[in-house]
């Protein structure tokens, strides 16, 4: 019976100490995300941060970068939320749930038209969506928004078609057969109208031609009264 009792307690201490051996030896959960990034192609990618914490709602930003190719498309692993951007951005904002495998896909000829805007006085401008498929025939819709100044007109740097508006529409749409830099000119920039030309008579060209035609007619008119008077 002593025996026994002895087996027993030697069976539970050794118990005891691999329990605790194991719990100390256990590892921790992760505290962190993973953000592993790489290409697909030639071209350049990278996190910024590479490690996320967990239940922070902490983002990452995935930024690709032309080199030899041209950026297709993100092509990612696990799981998260879009933030800011879609699948085709070369940037990306993305609010991870889990480890992620990023691979920036890159095409060695240009599959996609890129769309940009800027302003030139107190406005500001953009475009929708800002990226289309080479030959899709798919549309960008740009939108001007007045600031302190009054939007005047676009000018649109590329090849494209208007579908719906003209160049002084706040909301206009187009058909891009290039890359398109738009430009949205608000009051005080300084820039004329897209359609005015050198042979176009501006405001104060017209005020001149009024101002000459009366000091003529006066002229002749004292002519005729000095005739009649004689």
């Amino acid at each position: 019976m002593k025996k026994i009792i002895i087996a027993i307690l030697a069976l539970t201490l050794i118990f005891t100490v691999a329990v605790s051996v194991g719990a100390k030896t256990s590892p921790k959960p992760k505290e962190y995300y993973d953000i592993t990034v790489s290409v697909q192609g030639s071209g350049e990618a990278e996190a910024d941060p590479y490690k996320v914490k967990k239940n922070t709602e902490g983002t990452t930003t995935l930024t690709a970068t032309d080199k030899d190719g041209f950026f297709t498309r993100w092509i990612i692993s696990g799981e998260y939320t879009i933030i800011d951007g879609s699948l085709d951005s070369k940037t990306l904002v993305i609010l991870p749930k889990s480890d992620i495998q990023a691979i920036a896909s890159f095409s060695k000829e240009k599959d996609y038209l890129n769309i940009s805007t800027s302003v030139s006085g107190d406005g500001s401008a953009s475009a929708e969506p800002s990226r289309i498929k080479k030959g899709s025939g798919d549309t960008i819709t740009l939108t001007a928004t007045d600031g302190n100044d009054k939007f005047v007109n676009w000018v649109i740097q590329g090849d494209y078609d208007i579908i719906s508006g003209d160049l002084k529409s706040r909301v206009l749409v187009i058909r891009p057969k290039t890359d398109i830099n738009a430009i949205a000119y608000f009051n005080n920039s300084g820039k004329p109208n897209p359609d005015d030309n050198a042979g176009s008579p501006k405001t104060g060209d017209i005020l001149l031609y009024v101002i000459g035609a009366l000091v003529a007619a006066l002229g002749i008119g004292f002519v005729a009264f000095k005739k009649l008077r004689a």
